[in-house]
């Protein structure tokens, strides 16, 4: 232990003296240490962690595929908006409509109250909801006897039964509410609007979860072959859903820009060691005239090269501090889990790891070039042994190494700029600059038919048709690059014997002035 303690003492004194050298190697380091430290803390929330549900890797998500031709729970739902009246203002809040046993699926459970039961799946005692702990607080002011209070949704009484933990989220982290999935009997066999959620027990594979989904689809397909022939399953894992290819991608191409940089430093820093050990070759020669061996050079050399990684490291976290906040706000307010993000227990252990690793790669070279110094060479009056000619060889070599390192960054990071620019810059066919979109949810008890709703959207449309400043007014069914509606068509003289013989289209609805008001030409 004395030992350890005299070799810090003097690694602090060495490092000091290295003045100008050092402090650039700090700051190296830093910046690398801080932009890996960085770039994990969206890793690992995005891939790492399991889902914040009991058992996370038992759950997937079920989907249905059309391909010719144990045991699992299965639960639905589906996205909506709802209009939120009653008391001060109404509001337009977000949720989803679930089977009765969703939550009990996912295995949580609500903080207050309870969830569904089956019976509230049945259309008129479906007027049931579950509500978020966001929406307790400021709806509600975090009444604790909120639990069989009513309020008007989308114009109808709904009575509260739950109320659901504070870091509760499931698809969105904007849902502030959940009601039950009231299957009426009318929905058309061609809709495939439902998600489904399947936790597998154990031992039950995925592949016998998939070959048991399909034959439940070959029997609907016996009973239904107009609409169901063919008709699959497609299951995968529910964090590979949420987080998709699209994420994996970005996480992968972030990861990997950001190793290039911290291997960039690394390999300057390694450079700037070897310059500072190559001025230290009298001093080492002497210690090793007055008995100190081979391991123990090594050692105090590591033991710098760990000083100034541990000093690194925390001037890393200092600039990652600041570096989570830029990548937080550049990152969409909606995708999941991005409010984790941020330095923990865990992120923390893994820059300790980085610490340690860098300390290796920084501090084994110059180590082993001061091991090799030639005493009786370095103690002659202006002697220079072949220590010196082998470590200039090196920190050439590393020249290289941190130049190309730093061109394929260079041009990658280039492309990804380029590509990113070009994105921003396409002609989406229509002009946004003086555009303004709003969405509006009509409540089904005042508005029940396509009559009502199309005199609504008339009057709408007018009345902000007379509005100073308007020059055009138009209505769609989905705002651009929002999604897209399908639907199966076919051409005069095609053989349609069901639905698969059917080719598939997008659609929208649009109102007769949505292209003058998107200014989108008519060709």
């Amino acid at each position: 232990m004395e030992r350890m303690w005299r070799d810090l003492r003097y690694g602090i004194r060495s490092l000091r003296r290295g003045g100008l050298l050092i402090a650039i190697a700090l700051l190296s380091l830093g910046i690398g240490i801080g932009s890996v430290t960085t770039i994990f803390s969206a890793v690992d929330v995005f891939m790492l962690r399991p889902l914040p549900f009991p058992e996370s890797d038992d759950l997937h998500s079920v989907y249905t595929t059309n391909h010719e031709r144990q045991t699992m729970e299965l639960a639905a739902s589906t996205g909506a908006a709802f209009n939120l009246s009653g008391g001060e203002r109404p509001e337009r809040i977000q949720g989803l409509r679930l089977s009765w046993n969703f939550l009990r699926v996912l295995g949580v459970q609500p903080a207050l109250g309870r969830g569904f039961s089956p019976d509230e799946e049945t259309e008129g005692r479906h007027r049931v909801a579950i509500i978020s702990h966001g929406l307790w607080q400021r709806r509600f002011g975090s009444d604790p006897d909120v639990v069989g209070a009513t309020f008007l949704l989308d114009g109808e009484p709904y009575t509260i039964v739950g109320v659901m933990p504070t870091d509760f989220w499931y698809g969105s982290l904007f849902d502030d509410i959940w009601v039950p999935l009231a299957i009426t009997g009318e929905e058309s066999r061609n809709s495939h609007y439902i998600q489904g959620v399947a936790r597998l027990s154990s031992g039950f594979t995925r592949e016998q979860a998939r070959d048991e989904a399909d034959r439940i689809a070959a029997q609907v397909a016996s009973e239904f072959p107009e609409t169901n022939t063919g008709n699959g399953a497609s299951i995968v894992t529910l964090h590979d859903d949420i987080f998709d290819e699209g994420f994996k991608v970005g996480t992968s191409i972030s990861t990997l820009a950001v190793l290039f940089l911290l291997l960039i430093a690394c390999a300057n820093v390694a450079n700037l060691l070897l310059t500072h050990a190559a001025g230290r070759e009298r001093e080492v020669a002497i210690r090793s005239a007055l008995g100190a061996g081979r391991v123990h050079v090594v050692r105090q050399f590591l033991t710098e090269a760990l000083l100034l990684s541990f000093a690194g490291g925390l001037l890393g976290m200092l600039i990652s501090v600041f570096g989570i906040r830029w990548l937080v706000s550049l990152m969409p307010s909606w995708f999941p889990r991005v409010n984790e993000i941020g330095l923990d227990t865990r992120v923390l252990l893994f820059t300790v790891a980085i610490v340690i690793l860098t300390a290796a790669l920084v501090g084994l070279a110059p180590a082993i070039q001061a091991s090799r110094v030639s005493t009786a060479d370095s103690l002659k009056e202006g002697g220079r042994g072949g220590t010196a000619a082998r470590g200039a060889r090196f920190r050439k070599a590393l020249v290289v190494g941190e130049i190309s390192l730093a061109l394929a960054l260079l041009v990658t990071s280039a492309l990804l700029v380029q590509a990113f620019i070009n994105v921003r810059l396409a002609d989406r066919g229509f002009d946004e600059s003086d555009l303004l979109a709003f969405r509006i949810a009509l409540p089904r008890g005042e508005y029940p038919d396509t009559v009502s709703i199309t005199a609504f959207h008339q009057e709408l449309t007018d009345r902000l048709a007379s509005l100073p400043g308007v020059t055009g007014v138009g209505a769609t069914t989905i705002l651009p690059s929002q999604g897209n509606s399908s639907t199966y068509y076919s051409l005069p003289g095609d053989d349609i014997v069901t639905d698969q013989d059917r080719k598939v289209t997008n659609w929208l609805d649009v109102t007769p002035g949505y292209f003058a008001a998107m200014d989108v030409p008519i060709v």
